[in-house]
């Protein structure tokens, strides 16, 4: 964890900072932004820890596919129109898997 805050210590530049993108496929409107702090990349740093703020993903859908993605930069990459890097193992159906975890 401390290493990987030293790598994301890196992308901060200006007021820039990196961030997680959570949508639902489908739905330009339903997109959530979350940044990683200069103050949490300095935790991952120090103490090893990353503790972001829980959040509340809301779907239009029980079966929509939610995508996760990391955004390290403001411009997009070499031979890309996105500066975003998808996480693996997304895009998912989160409703349907937490149902079947719950046993509904």
């Amino acid at each position: 964890m401390k290493a990987l805050g030293e790598s994301l210590r890196k992308y901060l530049r200006g007021t820039f900072e990196p961030y997680f993108i959570v949508s639902e496929e489908g739905s330009p409107n339903n997109i959530l932004q979350l940044p990683i702090t200069e103050s949490m990349i300095s935790d991952m740093c120090l103490r090893g820890s990353f503790n972001p703020s829980k959040i509340l993903i809301y779907i239009s859908k029980e079966l929509s596919t939610t995508n996760i993605s990391l955004c390290l930069q403001a411009e997009p990459y070499p031979f890309s129109t996105d500066s975003t890097l998808p996480i693996s193992g997304f895009p998912r159906e989160l409703v349907s898997e937490d149902n079947k975890i719950q046993g509904i």
